[in-house]
């Protein structure tokens, strides 16, 4: 028999789903309710609280924004009125009507800090619908600030500046997700000449892997500003995403010899295009990317395997999937033989095999003399693309990976033999199971 929990008395229950986190801030506003909300995460390292009096917010319990105090250090406090300001939160009424009259608190001041840690509670969790909720009507809590923040107010500056982070793909991040500066920087003088304070603060921070919840706590920084900086550095391949043990907080890395599997982070690479510019894996951040590792360019496989992804191309397109093709050639050799059947994507020239290496994709010589590659062989053939003087790693095998938005592997597929790729109706179901 299974118990059931009882509530507290006038205590509200849903869903995210059903009520998003905007809609219900704004009711609880234009009802002028008085309690607590309490929102609940399949993740608990998201759960978060807010008192309410009034409709208003005026104390929060986040893991995603450091002390009050720190807020107040920032906009200026010393540290003895640090101290009158805290003996306020702390105080009674009658204390706090005296303190108030005397000039010994500033309410402005406080009420400033207030909004900058309440936005800086919901950022990362504003369009998250995967929890449920709980508000407990009750009596003003003590340390609330009066007379509180509005989340009316709050919510209309914060969809704008999360709608301003999605053509950087911001929103597939979260808030444990974890960067550092890239192992080989070399000289980097360059790219930065030009860094604002804000920008050399960051990258100070991340010669160690951190999370962005440590960044934006240590720093004091908001979820939008902490991420319009970091992808900016991500995309000047200053600083690279790595996955953090969330035990043990250090650094999780893959042996070279193991293969990259769902879930993995995608490895970042940068590489020439037939175009002449430079293709950075994470200007893809926000949409689902495929990978396709061809070998040599000039083989038959690879010719074939690009014609049967060009003619799916309308349908790449429909999904919001963007191929990209990779092979371990120079580019005038790509241009030479898959270049000519000018499918409507990018194909990438790896000559020193640099991505092939960071997604494992292996040199087999029976893959390469294996039967069951005839089939392609002789399609390739028919395409008049393949042929001539296959400089390279001849034998590397293909390799295909399906890239989610928040550039982690989706599903990987390691072909056996040189015409061993997945169907391309697979793919469609590899990206239907993604979203």
């Amino acid at each position: 028999m299974v118990t059931e929990i009882a509530l507290p008395p006038n205590t509200e229950t849903g869903t995210l789903h059903d009520t998003p986190l905007p809609a219900l801030l704004q009711r609880l506003n234009r009802e002028k309710k008085t309690g607590v909300l309490l929102l609940n995460y399949p993740d608990e390292r998201l759960n978060s609280a807010f008192s309410f009096a009034g409709g208003r917010i005026g104390r929060v319990l986040t893991p995603f924004a450091p002390k009050l105090s720190d807020f107040l250090i920032s906009l200026g406090a010393s540290s003895e009125r640090l101290k009158e300001l805290q003996a306020y939160l702390k105080a009674d009424k009658r204390t706090r009507e005296i303190m108030l009259a005397e000039g010994r608190v500033k309410p402005k001041f406080l009420t400033l800090a207030l909004e900058a840690r309440v936005e800086m509670a919901l950022l990362p969790i504003f369009s998250n619908t995967t929890g449920r909720y709980e508000f407990q009507e009750g009596e003003q809590p003590v340390g609330f600030i009066e007379p509180g923040a509005d989340p009316h107010k709050l919510g209309e500056d914060i969809v704008q500046r999360l709608d301003a982070l999605v053509d950087l793909g911001a929103f597939t991040l979260s808030p444990y997700d974890a960067f550092r500066v890239v192992g080989d920087v070399g000289d980097f003088s360059k790219r930065t000449s030009d860094f604002t304070i804000l920008e050399w603060r960051i990258l100070a921070a991340l010669f160690k892997p951190r999370t962005l919840l440590q960044l934006s706590t240590e720093l004091v920084l908001n979820w939008d500003s902490l991420l319009r900086v970091l992808l900016l550095l991500e995309r000047r391949g200053i600083v690279e995403q790595v996955d953090i043990d969330a035990e043990t907080g250090e650094e999780y890395t893959l042996a070279d010899d193991i293969k990259l599997e769902a879930g993995d982070s995608a490895p970042n690479f940068l590489l020439p295009s037939l175009e002449g510019t430079a293709f950075s894996l994470v200007t893809r951040r926000g949409q689902a990317t495929l990978l396709s590792f061809l070998g040599h360019a000039g083989s038959a496989y690879a010719n074939h395997r690009v014609n049967q992804l060009a003619e799916q191309h309308e349908r790449f397109q429909e999904e919001g999937i963007e191929v990209v093709c990779i092979f371990s050639t120079m580019t005038s050799t790509v241009q030479e033989h898959a270049g000519q059947l000018e499918p409507p994507f990018l194909l990438l020239a790896d000559a020193e095999h640099k991505a092939h290496n960071l997604y494992r994709t292996e040199a087999s010589m029976l893959g390469l003399f294996d039967p069951r590659n005839l089939s392609g062989y002789f399609a390739g053939l028919r395409l008049g693309t393949a042929g001539g003087d296959l400089e390279g790693e001849r034998s590397r095998m293909p390799a295909t990976f399906l890239i989610s938005p928040a550039l982690r592997v989706a599903n990987a597929y390691y072909g056996r033999y040189a015409n061993d790729t997945p169907a391309v109706s697979d793919i469609f179901k590899w990206h239907s199971a993604l979203t």
